[in-house]
């Protein structure tokens, strides 16, 4: 889901491809509605999931590189788009 996300960002940003912000938008929508796991009382998010993302409790593991990846690919296509007004 997050590498959909991030090469929709690209896509609209090279693009200006209006379906491209939009399925950003969507794929965003999920992610933070499906993988935070809040709910579950636990302050991070799923890094693997089943097609549903069905929560587990046990992981051997914490996602440590993914996400601050997504944010910060994420945050330099904004700006890039934000120094262009917005193209």
């Amino acid at each position: 889901m997050l590498f959909r996300s991030i090469g929709c960002l690209c896509l609209a940003e090279h693009s200006g491809d209006a379906w491209a912000g939009a399925m950003f938008e969507r794929t965003f929508l999920y992610v933070r509605d499906h993988f935070r796991l809040e709910r579950h009382g636990l302050p991070l998010y799923m890094f693997t999931a089943d097609r549903k993302a069905t929560f587990t409790r046990h992981s051997d593991r914490i996602e440590n590189y993914h996400l601050p990846r997504y944010l910060m690919l994420s945050l330099l296509a904004v700006e890039r788009m934000l120094r262009r007004s917005g193209e």
